[in-house]
């Protein structure tokens, strides 16, 4: 009968909307997991971040620390180049006072 058919539709439709009322509440749960894993990775990448700054102000103190002895071994190279002119000079006003 036609009041049958319209209690078998209702069933039908209730069984219909409890599961998507089922996957509407995984669906939940798996946007909750994705969002606390989102948060757990935006921690991560921020103290990556953090790490990498501080790798690049290392690295921009180490390279100060070698221009800084660059330039003091500029100076080394120049006083021993003096020292040198200076000795050679020396060993030539001996040579020329030394009687032959």
């Amino acid at each position: 009968t036609e009041s049958e058919i319209a209690l078998a539709k209702a069933r039908d439709d209730l069984a219909t909307s409890e599961e998507l009322l089922a996957q509407a509440e995984n669906n939940r749960a798996a946007e909750l997991i994705n969002e606390e894993k989102s948060a757990a990775l935006f921690d991560e990448s921020s103290a990556a971040e953090e790490v990498a700054t501080g790798a690049e102000e290392k690295a921009a103190e180490y390279e100060a620390i070698v221009i800084k002895n660059e330039g003091q071994s500029l100076v080394d190279g120049e006083a021993l180049a003096q020292t040198e002119a200076s000795a050679l000079e020396g060993a030539e006003t001996v040579a020329a006072c030394t009687p032959i």
